[in-house]
């Protein structure tokens, strides 16, 4: 299990460095939330404001988010499925990690840019998950619904290839010396 220094170490890097801002104290959140209503012709109001979200190098938490001891697993977690992002859009630039997350090759349905960044971070997140005792199972079905669903705009259709791809991503990163054979086998 990781220790609270660690979990608080890693937290104290992004919120100290002024990384993380609340989305209620964001304009142009508060208008990227008004587009996402009428988008998913308002079947998840305000979802947008509700979710952690990271652009322009910076880490969006909803407007309720403190920061304290009690919330400390949950930050940690958090912040490591937005770091990913960070790392992303670092190695891309924001104009054109804007456009693989949001336009490639489809704004709907198949976008698997959208698709690919995400199940990145959500990996990351599933990992901090373990770290910390979570379940990671309830979490990555959250996720497989997600990536299907309104929450990321449809972005891959193909659930069991989802579910697929993140256990499979999952193992290999918290088992590094299993060797991978096909599909489904792990020796």
């Amino acid at each position: 299990m990781l220790s609270t220094e660690s979990m608080s170490s890693f937290c104290n890097r992004f919120i100290h460095a002024g990384i993380v801002r609340k989305k209620g104290e964001t304009r142009w959140c508060k208008i990227i939330n008004s587009i996402w209503n009428v988008l998913t012709f308002h079947t998840n109001d305000d979802d947008f404001m509700r979710r952690a979200s990271t652009l322009c190098g910076h880490i969006y938490m909803s407007q309720d988010w403190e920061y304290s001891d009690k919330t400390l697993t949950h930050t940690y977690v958090l912040l490591k499925h937005e770091a990913a992002h960070l790392r992303f859009f670092k190695e891309t630039g924001p104009i054109l990690g804007l456009l693989i997350y949001f336009l490639f090759p489809l704004p709907i349905g198949l976008a698997y840019g959208r698709y690919y960044i995400e199940r990145k971070a959500i990996i990351d997140e599933l990992l901090a998950i373990d770290a910390t005792g979570g379940n990671t199972l309830d979490r990555l079905n959250v996720y497989v619904r997600a990536l299907s669903g309104w929450s990321y705009f449809f972005a891959w259709p193909f659930k069991v290839s989802i579910r697929s791809w993140l256990t499979r991503e999952f193992l290999r990163r918290k088992h590094p010396a299993v060797t991978f054979y096909g599909r489904d086998t792990f020796l």
